[in-house]
């Protein structure tokens, strides 16, 4: 396959699969095993999962123009760096309270990971080539569904909680380590430049960025205000926005009403 031959695009798809991999050993380890190791309710549940998924939530479009702005790469070894330290603090986790505290930086960890990844393929492929490596990132994610939870039943069962924890440091270290040795070929500033493939997707730049200067300096308000202009001027991101809205609600839905029933 030709996209595994560019230029670190084969370590960035190791890396992600094993990242992912012990992203599941964390979580299976945080919804099930801690959750009887300390005897947690459904209300502790249900507040792990809002704690887990608010900080991407609330911040996930600032996040955005901080990957801009200092690029993908530098960002997700920032995130790397951040997840290696959040799951070795977990490993201390003398209690659901304490796991619930110490796991807060991990929704808006994963939520800059995942924004990164997201970034770097345009950046590391041809444009010919973008659909098959973003179906492979995405392969690679699935594959971590199956055999996360597998793997995290067997850690927690002989290493228990800390090995866990400690297993997922390791898999952050690992997409650290990658991300640092990772170069790409057109990144400058951060930015890549490209032309829009469709007319309203230009119009709605223009507008958003009317009466600024080449010289002037943008600020990161403005950067996230002509993010939202775009995504609502342009049809194909607004119907994309859209129904990842419904799904991830409807998911939040369930995740806090799952345990439950549990």
């Amino acid at each position: 396959m030709h996209v595994l031959r560019v230029r670190g695009f084969a370590p960035l798809l190791a890396s992600e699969a094993i990242n992912a991999i012990g992203n599941w050993i964390a979580v299976i380890a945080i919804w099930g095993f801690a959750a009887f190791a300390f005897d947690a309710d459904a209300g502790d549940l249900a507040l792990l999962f809002v704690v887990l998924s608010l900080p991407g939530a609330v911040l996930g479009p600032a996040l955005g123009v901080v990957i801009d702005r200092i690029g993908p790469r530098r960002a997700l070894i920032i995130a790397n760096l951040g997840g290696v330290a959040a799951a070795l603090a977990l490993t201390q986790a003398d209690s659901y309270a304490m796991v619930i505290v110490l796991a807060l930086p991990l929704g808006l960890i994963e939520a800059m990971a995942a924004a990164s990844l997201d970034a770097l393929p345009p950046r590391l492929v041809d444009d010919e080539d973008l659909v098959t490596a973003n179906a492979l990132l995405g392969g690679a994610q699935d594959l971590a569904i199956v055999i996360g939870p597998i793997l995290a039943a067997v850690v927690n069962v002989r290493w228990g909680l800390a090995g866990a924890f400690a297993a997922d440091a390791v898999t952050f270290a690992v997409g650290f380590v990658v991300a640092w040795r990772l170069r790409l070929p057109a990144e400058a500033d951060g930015r890549v430049a490209a032309a829009p493939a469709e007319g309203d997707i230009a119009d709605a730049e223009a507008g958003a960025t009317a009466g600024a200067t080449s010289d002037e300096p943008t600020s990161a308000w403005r950067e996230l205000r002509e993010g939202f202009t775009i995504a609502r001027r342009t049809d194909g991101v607004r119907w994309t926005l859209g129904v990842a809205t419904v799904t991830y609600a409807l998911w939040a839905t369930f995740g806090v009403l799952e345990p439950l029933y549990v």
